[in-house]
């Protein structure tokens, strides 16, 4: 966890590019990251916190059913607190997940609790479906590697949705020069984890004979 409290961009985008270099699972991760993150907003729409406020957007011009979504919970919680984090590490990225992904996941997470019974259960197979379809069908039949959460749990947790935004963002041509040397630090790290691999299985010499 304390590799978290390192603001190297590059360094923590790059542990996770190691484990996600196959574009299939990239888009694979691309939809079921987010779908992750949602369900868990679910969850967390139901610890309500003591602040009203629908009531104090109740005086804007706003419609009611946007305002009765618009309510102090813990997936806000989570999405200002992974918001924040993100920009720090990089501040166009992170404030725009926040604007098209944070945000958006909370309020329609917020309003799926309130309009469907049993929202939880819902989530449940939303999440369940989603890990399987990253770790089975990207990780273990794609790209041939174990998911990044075996070699650093919260790390990969934190780091997944600022990867798979950036990694849109990168299709439409932003921030060329930070593509390229993240991919040429992914493209490193791997050819040094695969040499390192074949020395290992490889047979050692037989001691000589005197």
């Amino acid at each position: 966890m304390s590799a978290l409290l390192h603001l190297d961009l590059l360094e923590q985008l790059s542990f996770y590019g190691q484990y996600h270099n196959n574009k299939a699972n990239q888009m694979i991760h691309g939809i079921f990251v987010p779908a992750i993150f949602w369900s868990v907003c679910v969850w967390l729409a139901y610890a309500v916190l003591p602040f009203d406020l629908p009531q104090q957007l109740s005086s804007w011009p706003l419609p009611d059913w946007f305002t009765s979504g618009c309510v102090a919970n813990g997936a806000l919680i989570l999405s200002m607190v992974y918001g924040a984090y993100y920009t720090v590490l990089e501040p166009c990225a992170g404030f725009t997940w926040t604007i098209f992904q944070g945000w958006p996941m909370w309020f329609t997470a917020t309003l799926f609790r309130q309009a469907v019974p049993h929202a939880w259960a819902w989530a449940i197979g939303v999440h369940i479906f989603s890990w399987w379809a990253q770790v089975h069908i990207g990780h273990i039949m794609i790209e041939g590697t174990r998911p990044a959460l075996t070699h650093s749990f919260f790390q990969s947790l934190v780091l997944a949705n600022l990867f798979v935004w950036l990694e849109a963002l990168f299709a439409v041509g932003y921030r060329p020069g930070l593509q390229a040397a993240l991919h040429d630090r992914v493209s490193k790290t791997m050819t040094e984890r695969r040499s390192q691999q074949e020395s290992l299985l490889k047979p050692s010499a037989e001691p000589s004979r005197h």
